[in-house]
């Protein structure tokens, strides 16, 4: 297959034959399905979250007993949450009857259930001990100094955009690639340039932007579930394509049986919602949206309120009825979630590499 020369530097500098990146999802990507992608030569992924120096290690080696190709390690950058008591009492008040017809109790308090990249110092020396090939990061960057220190330690670090203002500045603090998160996306929006209105642009017409603009590879990311679209990205200039919500159905993945279950129901509908965490994220509509979309302004900062919707799916978890758990939990979801195959990953890179060299012939 024939690549542009920005996507051939950027599979040489990756070690890819692919131009395809398993995005990393905390809590449904693993090691076994980052390396699965990895064994056909696309670019595995996991997602950590705040991190931790513990995570950091136990994921390069759980992933190097099954793969010797590079992972990308991702981190969140949020910017701390403001605690506000009287606001977090009066959201639990608002999940209570969720919580009621589970049979359980809401919690009395909520906190953030987990911090920054930049909370956990030592998170970024133990990327730095293990010789992190590639690193990416939602919701921002880290402080500059970490950047550099990774960039001179020879990792390739990338970051999630949602506009041209965002990606310009990642750029100028010295990130290697653009990830272009496009409103299509499932998960959280990874927006960061909150003092701005966001233009809530697609997938395509972000990359046509970030590509006219910038010189470094921009990643296309949102409502790419196959070749065909992963093609339609690749033409209008995005070096690489990743793809997530393709994943989840992956026997490989630790989504669970309820979510994936829920995937595979045609009447389903993906929406964005702030209600589940606090922040715009793309997920199924459910019974928690239904309800709480209405006082969605009035939810906690991100990530405290997760807390809150993080404790009502337990709650869903533990009555082992899939209806609760669909109703209950959040199940991320971009918009191309229609077109998902229940294939082990790397069947399914094998499938989307074809259809995307039978796009291009």
């Amino acid at each position: 297959m024939t690549y542009t020369n920005k996507t051939q530097q950027l599979l040489d500098k990756l070690q890819l034959d692919h131009p395809l990146i398993q995005a990393p999802m905390v809590g449904v990507s693993s090691p076994p399905l980052a390396a699965a992608a990895a064994s056909r030569g696309a670019l595995g992924s996991l997602g950590l979250s705040g991190g931790s120096a513990a995570a950091v290690e136990n994921a390069y080696a759980a992933v190097s007993k099954l793969s010797q190709q590079p992972v990308n390690l991702n981190f969140f950058c949020h910017a701390r949450p403001t605690g506000n008591d009287t606001k977090q009492t009066q959201w639990l008040q608002y999940l209570k009857p969720l919580f009621a017809e589970l049979g359980a109790n809401a919690p009395k308090k909520i906190a953030a259930p987990y911090g920054t990249f930049d909370d956990e110092p030592e998170t970024l020396a133990a990327l730095l001990d293990c010789n992190a090939a590639i690193v990416s990061f939602h919701f921002g960057l880290p402080a500059q100094a970490s950047v550099q220190a990774l960039r001179d330690n020879g990792t390739f670090v990338l970051a999630s955009a949602t506009s041209i203002t965002e990606a310009k500045w990642l750029v100028a603090v010295g990130v290697d690639a653009v990830i272009a998160q496009g409103w299509e996306a499932g998960g959280h929006r990874g927006r960061f340039a909150t003092d701005q209105q966001d233009e809530q642009l697609s997938t395509l017409l972000l990359v046509q932007q970030l590509t006219q603009d910038l010189d470094v590879p921009i990643i296309a990311a949102g409502g790419i579930n196959d070749g065909t679209s992963a093609a339609a990205a690749l033409t209008l200039g995005a070096a690489a394509v990743q793809m997530g919500t393709a994943f989840v159905s992956c026997p490989e993945s630790m989504a669970s049986k309820a979510y994936r279950a829920a995937l595979a129901q045609p009447h389903r509908q993906s929406i964005m919602t702030t209600v589940f965490s606090g922040r715009e994220s793309r997920g199924l509509k459910n019974r928690v949206t239904e309800v709480l979309d209405p006082f969605a302004a009035l939810a906690p900062d991100y990530p405290i309120a997760y807390d809150a919707g993080k404790a009502l799916a337990a709650a869903a978890a533990v009555t082992q009825s899939e209806q609760h758990i669909q109703n209950y939990s959040p199940l991320w979801a971009g918009e191309g979630f229609r077109h998902n195959r229940s294939l082990p990953a790397a069947e399914l890179v094998t499938q989307i590499v074809e259809e995307l060299a039978n796009a291009e012939s």
